[in-house]
């Protein structure tokens, strides 16, 4: 999500740039055009009007009802051009200023303690536990 965007390109991030791409692309083509065009989108952008953020929201429901939800998310700039080998889509131009790196440019380990889906997946995990331990505690569990 690209604040100077208004959000873009949200939860369409991985077919941002669907018009440059046949649908059968393989990853790396769709990668390089989906952030070929946010660089473009982002070209007269100030580097102090770059934030972004990803964000992760998983839910668990069942009919008419959402039962769990939690949110991930990580904060940082996108560069001017891509730096580093490591991920796959934005990472190369998603820099998080406290590291001085983008998310290419740190090792797997750490790109995953700081994941916006790790995040997201953790608190779930824990949340998830408390509920069922809540419900075994008090008879309920289906």
């Amino acid at each position: 999500m690209v604040d100077a965007l208004g959000g873009e390109p949200g939860a369409h991030s991985a077919r941002y740039a669907a018009e440059r791409f046949p649908p059968d692309a393989d990853r790396p083509r769709r990668d390089a055009a989906n952030t070929e065009k946010l660089l473009e989108a982002l070209d007269e952008v100030p580097d102090d009007g770059r934030s972004a953020r990803f964000v992760c929201h998983l839910a668990l429901a069942e009919p008419g009802r959402v039962l769990l939800e939690t949110t991930g998310a990580v904060e940082g700039v996108i560069t001017r051009r891509p730096r580093g080998a490591n991920g796959f889509g934005y990472d190369p131009v998603f820099l998080v200023p406290a590291l001085g790196a983008t998310i290419a440019e740190i090792p797997a380990e750490l790109k995953n303690e700081l994941s916006h889906r790790g995040k997201a997946v953790r608190q779930f995990a824990t949340e998830l536990a408390r509920m069922l331990g809540e419900q075994e505690k008090h008879g309920t569990r289906g």
